[in-house]
């Protein structure tokens, strides 16, 4: 017989999985507090109704998946009325609900349960049949993984069996030609250390084979894993299931409240498992899971009647919780599968499982699904901002960057990219909201014209600026960006201008520190990145402060090229923007389509030492623009995406503190920040206000161009 490893081996009892059977009358206890108790009442109740779901189809809903034409599909096993048929339900856009199909029966037992669905490539449906699930004597081992094909209507044209006789499958992922299927039981296989803990396991399916026959024994070849269950109170296996962007697979042990990431070696067998999320305080049972694509894993707290997410360092967090209820009003009532469609994260609400540690205290209707917008900044943030100035038309139509002059006068560069007809230029604003234009940037010879954007002081106050012409996209400007340095005469005029650096692909932000420009460059493309990934790379550049016609090749061989960077979004594939010095002058930079501060850490002769992830938290910082650091370490970034601002406090924690619905800034709303900057005891904020697309709030550019303020949050 072959074996396989059973991962994890601690004392439990023998008492079986079909705990979560029976919906009525479950006996399992759980450990610790009641699941339902937090300590952040800020989180309960933030759910809200998505949909009642009609009765005369639905008394269970279970799984999610996104169809071809970008329809939530739910699959209906409907345990707590098995007369009333197992079905798969269409719902569009418009929240139009239909029954697309009933699943075909198993014949010996006249019936069918879907659960776990997904799609293949082709739009194969993959299904699970979990009649097992009831602990009726009917359906032992009846358990089935079936292969649902369409005609070209859409309708159902074939049903075949992929495998049959299975005790309890429940979640299903596709990859790379195969079904990976979690099997949350298998009663037949002993722990190896003979302490009778339940083992459950993965099972990896060819999406072409037919008429396997499963044993739930360890003489599957089917079988790729097993687990064992820890927790003596909740014995439930693996429930949830998703692959993470890297090709790992994670699994969910339920009643250990655990998250678990299988790694593969080059031909498909499992290299290593490790634990990768468990906090029983956030997250106490693990059913269905999602991850979205910037990596942040969203999980069905079954028990708890909450959701949790886990960030890619494995941190989890409970971000919605509801006390008992019939989900009416859009609570939780007892979450089985949550999915992200249409920009707000759909739960299901399973309802069917009762016992004294669970929320959950009755079937009931209504059949429901709740949503949470995990994205959208919460009210008390909304509109937090007011009017700092309308800016002159006549100079400016897109403002960017900002700093603070020997003078104690707010300094803005203005790059104009709406129209670049109008010059580029340098704004002084004094504390009575005087506007001048201070100068024209000097134009690149061979363009013609000025884009400035980072802007800095040296301690002699000269200042630097980032000329990126290559922002716009034209031919005319491809790798002419420069770096300048700006002297001043006794009257404050501008004397001279000398180019640091010429030929950049996309120049961004800088600061000086120590004799050197930190200048981050946005894109990179001509570098591949080393992941294979085929991701943009972008990096940081430091030149020294005299230094002069420096040709700059965009390429690895750029000697001031200190650190480059993978921007891992695919959704955003814009690099390093933001950029500032903490107190203790480790440089932080602002990856823009991650929503990440990395914290680059110096040796003493200035190299790199060590590269951090410094904060990171998609639900309140999603793009990473300008970036200003005050006297307290506390970090400001302007969400250019979200048309919001966070800060983050010198211990990482990301908190969203303003934002705006979509407009043109003219009663001081946020419209595309592009930078902060703290001035006379207010946070300053440029309105860039000049991108649009799917991803942004912003929807066009619109005049005048604008700067909002805000108090300080304490």
């Amino acid at each position: 017989m072959r074996k396989r490893n059973l991962w994890k081996a601690v004392a439990v009892s023998s008492a079986m999985m079909m705990a979560l059977a029976g919906a009525q009358t479950v006996a399992a206890k759980e450990t610790g507090v009641k699941p339902a108790e937090t300590e952040n009442e800020s989180i309960i109740n933030v759910t809200k109704l998505f949909m009642e779901l009609p009765e005369d189809i639905v008394n269970v809903p279970d799984s999610m998946t996104i169809d071809k034409d970008d329809n939530l599909i739910l699959t209906v096993p409907n345990f707590a009325d098995t007369s009333m048929p197992g079905c798969v339900l269409k719902i569009d856009k418009e929240k139009n609900v239909t029954k697309w199909f009933d699943v075909p029966v198993n014949e010996a037992t006249g019936r069918a349960n879907p659960m776990g669905v997904a799609f293949d490539d082709e739009w194969n449906m993959y299904l699970v049949d979990n009649q097992p699930w009831t602990g009726e004597d009917l359906t032992k081992d009846q358990g089935r993984l079936l292969k649902i094909t369409f005609d070209e209507n859409g309708e159902l044209a074939d049903c075949k069996e992929i495998a049959t006789g299975m005790e309890h499958p429940n979640g299903i992922r596709i990859k790379d030609g195969y079904v990976y299927m979690t099997m949350s039981s298998l009663a037949r296989i002993e722990a190896e250390d003979g302490s009778g803990h339940l083992v459950s396991g993965v099972y990896k399916f060819p999406c072409d084979a037919e008429g396997i026959k499963v044993t739930n024994t360890l003489e599957d070849e089917n079988l790729l894993q097993t687990f064992i269950t820890d927790n003596p109170d909740c014995q439930y296996g693996l429930d949830g299931i998703e692959f993470d962007k890297d090709g790992n697979l994670l699994v969910g042990d339920f009643g250990d409240g655990e998250v678990e990431k299988i790694t593969f070696n080059e031909d498909g067998s499992v290299k290593d498992i490790s634990s990768y999320a468990k906090d029983s305080e956030n997250l106490r049972t693990t059913d269905g899971m999602f991850m979205d694509a910037d990596n942040t894993l969203y999980v069905a707290d079954f028990s708890a009647n909450a959701i949790a997410k886990i960030r890619p360092d494995g941190t989890v967090t409970r971000i919605a919780a509801s006390p008992d209820s019939d989900g009416a009003d859009g609570e939780l009532d007892q979450p089985g599968e949550p999915i992200i469609w249409d920009g707000r994260l759909i739960v299901s609400c399973f309802d069917n499982v009762t016992d004294e540690f669970k929320v959950n205290t009755a079937h009931d209707a209504p059949f429901t699904l709740c949503e949470l917008d995990v994205y959208a900044p919460v009210e008390e943030v909304m509109n937090k901002t007011e009017l700092f100035a309308s800016l002159p038309e006549d100079m400016v139509n897109v403002p960017d960057s900002m700093t603070v002059d020997k003078d104690g006068n707010l300094i803005l560069t203005v790059p104009n990219f709406a129209d670049t007809s109008v010059p580029g230029c340098v704004l002084k604003i004094d504390k009575d909201k005087n506007i001048t234009k201070w100068f024209d940037v000097p134009v690149n010879e061979t363009t013609g014209r000025a884009n400035p954007m980072g802007v800095a002081f040296d301690d002699e106050w000269n200042m630097y600026l980032v000329d990126n012409q290559p922002w716009t996209g034209e031919d005319l400007t491809k790798d002419q960006g420069r770096l300048l340095k700006i002297t001043f005469d006794e009257k404050g005029e501008l004397k001279e201008c000398k180019e640091i650096a010429t030929g950049m692909e996309h120049p961004n932000g800088i600061r000086v520190k120590d004799g050197f420009v930190y200048m981050t460059m946005s894109s990179l493309a001509r570098i591949e990145a080393e992941d294979g990934s085929g991701h943009l790379v972008s990096g940081v550049y430091k030149f020294p402060c005299d230094g002069e016609g420096i040709k700059v090749t965009n390429t690895l061989e750029d000697e001031n090229l200190l650190q480059t960077f993978i921007t891992d979004n695919p959704r955003c594939q814009y690099g390093l923007d933001g950029i500032e010095f903490d107190k203790e002058g480790n440089l932080l930079v602002g990856d823009f389509g991650d929503g990440e501060v990395e914290k680059i850490v110096f040796n003493e002769d200035g190299s790199v030492k060590e590269i951090t992830s410094y904060a990171k938290d998609w639900t309140q910082l999603a793009t990473t623009d300008g970036m200003f650091m005050d006297e307290n370490g506390i970090l400001y970034v302007a969400d250019f995406q979200e048309n919001a601002v966070a800060r983050i406090l010198p211990d990482g924690t990301v908190e969203r503190i303003a934002a705006s619905p979509d407009s043109d800034g003219a009663n001081g709303e946020l419209d595309q920040p592009g930078e902060p900057i703290i001035w006379n005891g207010k946070l300053i904020l440029s309105c860039f206000d000049n991108v649009a697309d799917d991803l942004k709030v912003n929807t066009g550019h619109d005049m005048p161009a604008t700067m909002a303020q805000m108090d300080i949050p304490q």
